[in-house]
């Protein structure tokens, strides 16, 4: 649940910057991209690091807390994309 909740908040974040940058309709793509570009990243880490462990192995638990912890950062992300400009 907290992998999907930072997976959309990463989504709407890069959505939000490259819209508030570009106002054409395709810069709303950059949600998706953004997506895509974290996810694709984080295939490729190496095993300790990777945020995608199997359910039986023994850094489950740690994997989790650092998505908890990825949470807040996501979060600020969003808020920041979504200030009012001066």
């Amino acid at each position: 649940m907290t992998e999907a909740a930072v997976c959309v908040a990463a989504g709407l974040a890069g959505a939000a910057f490259a819209v508030r940058r570009a106002p054409e309709r395709h810069a709303a793509a950059a949600g998706a991209a953004t997506l895509f570009g974290l996810v694709f990243v984080s295939l490729f880490l190496p095993g300790r690091w990777s945020p995608w462990p199997d359910v039986d192995e023994a850094r489950w638990d740690a994997a989790h807390t650092g998505w908890l912890a990825a949470l807040p950062l996501a979060l600020a992300a969003v808020a920041i994309a979504h200030r009012d400009p001066l």
